[in-house]
């Protein structure tokens, strides 16, 4: 099962997940992944077609893509954190779903820089609102398991970690 819907693990009787939280579920063991980092992007036809965002306050005049339960975005903008509460366009619950729109330059997204790195380096999806970052809570990518199953992900957490490292920064513009 492939969703970013929240999943009680051990409930629902999950092996392993990707979490992106400040602090690890108790019962649950965890693999630190990195830094958590999310970017506005959209595809060049996109903003060739309806123009780039110049502020926060006119990402209301474009079409947003978000999975359910990602809004509202929190940015900061030139006087701190702002809450950007939005329609996304599209209803899904994959933000796998959310990326591929983004591609085909249906919207505007806030993604995680390691779901969009190579799509950033090759210009599919460019940077937008630079200065207007998504905010920092503290979150970290962590995978995460039953305390008997994380030994079993450990090859599969060391490839997300090597992953995550390369895509700490976004690629330059």
């Amino acid at each position: 099962d492939l969703s970013d819907e929240y999943s009680n693990l051990l409930d629902d009787r999950i092996d392993v997940a990707v979490r992106i939280a400040r602090h690890v579920p108790a019962g649950l063991r965890a693999h630190p992944l990195g830094v958590y980092r999310r970017v506005l992007c959209a595809a060049p036809a996109y903003l060739a077609a309806h123009g780039e965002p110049k502020s926060i306050r006119d990402l209301r005049n474009h079409a947003v893509l978000a999975a359910k339960g990602q809004m509202p975005w929190q940015l900061v903008g030139p006087r701190g954190p702002v809450g950007v509460d939005l329609k996304s366009l599209v209803r899904t619950n994959s933000s796998e779903v959310v990326r591929e729109l983004a591609l085909a330059g249906v919207g505007v997204a806030l993604r995680s820089i390691w779901d969009v790195y190579d799509d950033l380096a090759a210009g599919r999806l460019l940077r937008i609102l630079i200065r207007q970052q998504a905010w920092r809570d503290g979150s970290r990518g962590f995978l995460i398991a039953a305390s008997s199953m994380l030994a079993a992900y450990a090859k599969y957490a060391f490839v997300l970690e090597h992953r995550l490292r390369r895509d700490r920064d976004p690629p330059p513009t």
